[in-house]
């Protein structure tokens, strides 16, 4: 099925038992437990790796999590409770309870979205984007290479998608990633690295293979689409802007004229190319060079926004 054999990693059990302090903050359901929250393992584990979680006062089962040996945060969090069994099923489950958060959102004139958003989908590590019929996959620990198909087979089955792209941070780079390279094409065909697709109806084009984090930052739709809402008549300056997904909101809904400033000359260049993807009147000037000291700049130079 896959464009590339995905490595089979079988994990084992290890039996992790708490501290008070780790205990209380497992019940309190926070994602992570740190090394210095675990009283007791029962053997060396390696990334990946099932932990049963025992409490301390009564040393009953209290949740499942990944082994991450290699980080402070030795525990990511799966499940809470007793009784779960970690498989295809338990991940599809999880990842349906997330797709159908996003249903409201899909009856926008949209196309793009965070399927899987880490902690907060109970996936902690771990990011899934669509850029239109494009999925993109971002692991930020060895903890999911276990179960990578897994993950994507019901992302897969899920979404439609034609194409999935996997993508590495640079400290998982740096480690054994079972000859998974970022940016690897693991599903379907790509005619480009760059991706159109849309929010709340405006074009954006993405690269999905060397762009930053999965190509572009659909996590902040909610406060690009807001901006837009404040933007009408006004003179709006973008700093930090990469690609200009806040400048090409301000353009799109009525801005007279936009600035956009980054450090990256190629990233102006996309944000230009990406507010002639859609229909605006206003002026869109971009500058390169280090953010703060072009607020100075302009500052000496009385401009205001």
């Amino acid at each position: 099925m896959y464009n590339f054999s995905i490595e089979e990693i079988t994990p084992q059990n290890l039996a992790v038992k708490l501290s008070v302090k780790g205990e209380r903050s497992v019940r309190a359901k926070h994602p992570w437990i740190f090394s210095d929250s675990i009283e007791k393992i029962n053997k060396k584990g390696k990334a990946g790796d099932l932990c049963i979680i025992f409490s301390h006062t009564k040393n009953k089962p209290i949740g499942v999590g990944l082994y991450d040996p290699g980080s402070p945060i030795r525990v990511k969090m799966l499940h809470y409770g007793s009784g779960a069994t970690i498989d295809y099923q338990f991940f599809h489950r999880k990842i349906q309870e997330a797709f159908v958060l996003r249903n409201e959102l899909l009856k926008t004139d949209t196309n793009s979205y965070r399927i899987v958003f880490g902690e907060n989908d109970g996936f902690p590590g771990l990011i899934a984007d669509m850029y239109a019929q494009v999925l993109v996959v971002k692991l930020y620990s060895e903890i999911w290479f276990p179960y990578l198909d897994s993950i994507l087979r019901s992302l897969l089955e899920l979404t439609g998608c034609t194409a999935i792209v996997i993508r590495l941070s640079r400290n998982l780079q740096k480690t054994e990633t079972h000859s998974l390279k970022d940016g690897m094409l693991l599903y379907g065909s790509l005619d480009d690295e760059m991706v159109r697709f849309k929010e709340h109806g405006i074009q954006f084009m993405a690269n999905v293979v060397k762009g930053h984090k999965t190509g572009y930052f659909l996590d902040h739709r909610a406060n690009r689409k807001r901006v837009g809402e404040l933007a009408p008549d006004k003179r709006v300056l973008d700093v930090f802007s990469y690609t200009g997904g806040f400048s090409v909101y301000a353009l799109a809904n009525g801005a007279k004229e936009v600035t956009s400033v980054d450090v990256s000359e190629h990233a102006l260049k996309l944000a230009k190319s990406n507010a002639k993807l859609n229909s605006h009147t206003g002026e869109h000037y971009v500058i390169a060079g280090d953010a703060f000291l072009v607020l100075k700049k302009l500052h000496s130079e009385g401009k205001q926004y």
